[in-house]
């Protein structure tokens, strides 16, 4: 029931500011998999940050996956991120999205909430320092 009874508050309340809610796959899109420059990285679930190889682009894997989410659009019945306008977007919330992981950062230190899908926890942070000191270790 939680679930629907959201989505139906969702519709209600973007109906009453003139928007609308688009509801789609997310494994026809693969939001998590994909990259501002429309490269895609298939990833494990436990690799929480997303670095591309093609452009360069850096971000914690569920802010671009909800930044994408912004572009994805139904076109003949085929649902895909245009990623021309998200490409165009990236450049100003790429600085938005790093300051926001680094005030997640500063609240987990703080003894602060962070859902722990973000991969910040102490025990992750802890585990991220010994690798870079030990560049051999993945």
């Amino acid at each position: 029931r939680a679930p629907s009874a959201l989505i139906s508050m969702l519709h209600r309340k973007a109906e009453n500011a003139g928007g609308k809610v688009m509801e789609f796959s997310t494994r026809a899109t693969k939001l998590s998999q994909t990259c501002v420059c429309g490269a895609i990285h298939k990833k494990l679930l436990s690799q929480r940050r997303h670095e591309c190889l093609v452009c360069g682009a850096v971000a914690q894997r569920d802010l671009l996956s909800a930044f994408l989410a912004r572009f994805v659009v139904s076109e003949r019945d085929e649902v895909h991120v245009d990623i021309s306008r998200a490409r165009e977007a990236w450049q100003g919330a790429e600085l938005l999205l790093s300051r926001t992981i680094s005030a997640l950062q500063h609240q987990t230190v703080s003894g602060g909430f962070v859902p722990a899908s973000f991969g910040l926890t102490a025990r992750s942070r802890r585990k991220r320092d010994r690798t870079r000191s030990r560049p051999w270790m993945v």
